[in-house]
C-alpha cells in the first residue's frame, strides 16, 4: 500500500507505477484508490482519539489486510476524481478573467474577434490534466476552432467516456446573435466523419431552442451504437459558473450532458449541487 496526495491522483491513474513486491509496472484504476480519512480543522476529538480512529481504519496491528470498504473507493467518488483532473490555481482564474475581458474589444476584423474567444476557451479546457487543445487544426474540408485530445478514460461511467479520445469546440464570439442549427449540423457532420463522441457549440448568447432539439434527436439516434455522440451548447452564462463560481468544469460538462440525454433543457446545476 502507498499513500498519495490528491494532486498525484491524476498521474497515478494515467501512468503505470512500479510495484517493488511484484517487480513490475502496475496500472492503477480508481477502484484501487481509497480515502482513508479526512482532516477537519479544530476537531472535537482529542489527538489520542484521532490516532485510534486512524489505526482502526487502517486495521493496524490486527491484520495485513486494509479495512477499506468498497464505498471508500475513488470509483464511487466522481467529484474527487474530477477535482484531481481539474483544479485551476488562482492565477489561472485570473487569466480566465483577463481573457474574458478582451472578448468585446474593438477588433479590426471578425477573425481576430473570434480568435479571442478561442484563446479563452482553450485556456479553460487545457486546465484539464492530460487534455491538450489547439486552434490550428485543418482538414481537407474543415478548420476546427478548438481541437482537443483527451488522454484519460475510465472503466466506469464518467464524463471522460465522452471526452476520450478527442473532442471539438466551435466558438462564436457574436454577443448579439444566438448560435442556430447551422452550427449544430456542422458539428454533427464533423463528428460523424471522425472518431469523436463529444462536441460543444460555445456562443456568447444561449443557442436557439432548435439547437437543443437537433442535439437531442442526434443523441437518440446514436445512443445505442458503439460510439455515442452528444453535442452541448454553452454561452456567457455558463462561463459565469465556470469562471466566477469556480464550478468544476468536468462536473459542469456532466450536468450539460444530462440535459441532452434526459431531454431536460430547463434543469439547473443547482438542482444537483449546492454552490
Amino acid at each position: 500500500m502507498a499513500t498519495i496526495t490528491k494532486n498525484k491522483i491524476a498521474h497515478i491513474l494515467v501512468e503505470p507505477i512500479y510495484c517493488s513486491e511484484c517487480e513490475e509496472n502496475k496500472s492503477i484504476s480508481p477502484e484501487y484508490i481509497y480515502s482513508a480519512y479526512k482532516v477537519i480543522l479544530q476537531p472535537d476529538a482529542t489527538e489520542r482519539e484521532l490516532a485510534e480512529a486512524i489505526n482502526e481504519k487502517l486495521n493496524q496491528n490486527k491484520s495485513p489486510r486494509i479495512n477499506f470498504s468498497e464505498a471508500d473507493s475513488l470509483s464511487n467518488d466522481k467529484i474527487s476524481l474530477y477535482e484531481a483532473f481539474y483544479n485551476p490555481s488562482e492565477s489561472a482564474y485570473k487569466k480566465f478573467n483577463e481573457l474574458r475581458n478582451k472578448l468585446d474589444l474593438n477588433y479590426k476584423n471578425t477573425t481576430a474577434k473570434g480568435k479571442a474567444f478561442e484563446i479563452l476557451i482553450l485556456e479553460i479546457f487545457n486546465q484539464i490534466k492530460y487534455v491538450n487543445g489547439t486552434n490550428n487544426v485543418k482538414t481537407k474540408t474543415n478548420q476546427f476552432d478548438c481541437s482537443l485530445l483527451c488522454g484519460v478514460n475510465t472503466v466506469f461511467l464518467s464524463v471522460f467516456n465522452y471526452l476520450a479520445p478527442c473532442f471539438i469546440i466551435e466558438c462564436k464570439n457574436e454577443p448579439n446573435n444566438k448560435p442556430n442549427n447551422t452550427y449544430i449540423n456542422k458539428l454533427e457532420s464533423i463528428m460523424n466523419a471522425n472518431n469523436m463522441q463529444f462536441g460543444i457549440v460555445f456562443g456568447r448568447k444561449n443557442a436557439t431552442k432548435t439547437c437543443f432539439e437537433i442535439s437531442r434527436e442526434h443523441y437518440l439516434i446514436r445512443k445505442n451504437t458503439k460510439n455515442q455522440q452528444i453535442i452541448i451548447t454553452c454561452c456567457d452564462k455558463d462561463l459565469e459558473y465556470i469562471i466566477d463560481k469556480k464550478v468544476n468544469l468536468l462536473q459542469y460538462i456532466e450536468y450539460k450532458i444530462f440535459q441532452i440525454a434526459n431531454n431536460s433543457p430547463t434543469s439547473t446545476f443547482e438542482m444537483f449541487y449546492t454552490l
